[in-house]
């Protein structure tokens, strides 16, 4: 109840009593798990995140390509799912709790791990940067496309592929 609150009035309308209410506790017990607001937003989007990469695990047994392929398609379908929490990692607003930054980059570093993993680059500073700049525009577009409603996710899918190969400078088997 705490993710739908958080997604429906963002980090600055949610209110720990209202929390409280809609679990049917005390406002004493909610402060026992979550001594604040920040806390209680911080433990919302960590599981928001370990979602995200439990629905992005690479598949295995998959070429390199398909693997990214459906690893992307997983990424964009659990932004389109999320009722509003995984917006709050990666779209952060001036209500933003500190703790977001250190989830969000946790995330990253994974993923990052997985592309390198996954396509056999050498992991090199250069490498981290480039594909680092590659997970910036996949989530750009994960954040932003619900303003483009007609965009076709399976043709973002192959851009984002295309793109990552770019990055790569060599194609994905």
């Amino acid at each position: 109840m705490a993710t739908r609150l958080l997604a429906e009035g963002g980090v600055g309308n949610l209110s720990m009593s209202a929390v409280a209410q809609e679990a049917g506790i005390g406002r004493a017990l909610l402060y026992h798990y979550f001594p604040g607001k920040e806390a209680l937003v911080e433990a919302v989007l960590a599981e928001e995140s370990r979602r995200l990469l439990e629905a992005t695990e690479p598949a295995v047994g998959l070429s390199p390509r398909e693997a990214a392929r459906r690893a992307l398609d997983a990424y964009l379908q659990a932004f389109d799912a999320s009722s509003g929490g995984i917006r709050e990692l990666y779209a952060p607003t001036a209500d933003t709790v500190a703790g977001v930054h250190v989830i969000t980059a946790a995330n990253h570093d994974v993923q990052l791990r997985r592309i390198i993993e996954l396509t056999g680059v050498p992991d090199t500073a250069e490498t981290r940067v480039l594909i680092g700049g590659w997970l910036a525009l996949v989530e750009h577009l994960a954040t932003t496309r619900r303003h483009a409603p007609g965009a076709d996710r399976g043709e973002l899918i192959e851009r984002c592929l295309a793109a990552l190969e770019a990055v790569l400078d060599r194609p994905l088997p």
